[in-house]
């Protein structure tokens, strides 16, 4: 009796290992089904999302841009016609201060290419003297 139920389960086990390995196939299976579905659905949410987000920022940018214009032109306004002439000139010296200082940072940021050898002065446009 020993020996038919060693053959016995050495079968059963056998027969379990095979289900186990299809269950983990399935499972595998749906697994990778379940994830691509998801990555084809987000690629379409996405798709479908794109045009509104760009709307959107550029909706944002203008309003962003028309408060920015109209702060700066009223608050102008305001300093040109309602203060003393000292904070006018303390007004003129600051924008002057302030668009030298942004010339500097560009300047920085784009340097002047070097004149190739045998250039003139001035490069191609004539700004040399004449």
């Amino acid at each position: 009796m020993n020996e038919d139920s060693k053959s016995t389960s050495g079968s059963a086990s056998e027969h379990v290992g095979d289900r186990g390995g299809k269950s983990v196939e399935k499972l595998r299976e749906v697994i990778q089904d379940a994830w691509q579905r998801g990555a084809e659905e987000a690629r379409a949410a996405a798709d479908q999302a794109a045009p509104r987000a760009r709307e959107v920022l550029i909706e944002v940018l203008n309003d962003l841009s028309y408060s920015l214009s109209f702060g700066a032109s009223f608050a102008s306004t305001l300093a040109r016609d309602l203060v003393s002439e000292e904070v006018k000139e303390s007004r003129s010296r600051g924008s002057e201060a302030g668009t030298r200082a942004a010339q500097e940072v560009l300047s920085k940021m784009n340097p002047p290419r070097p004149e190739p050898p045998g250039a003139e002065p001035g490069g191609a446009m004539g700004g040399g003297a004449a």
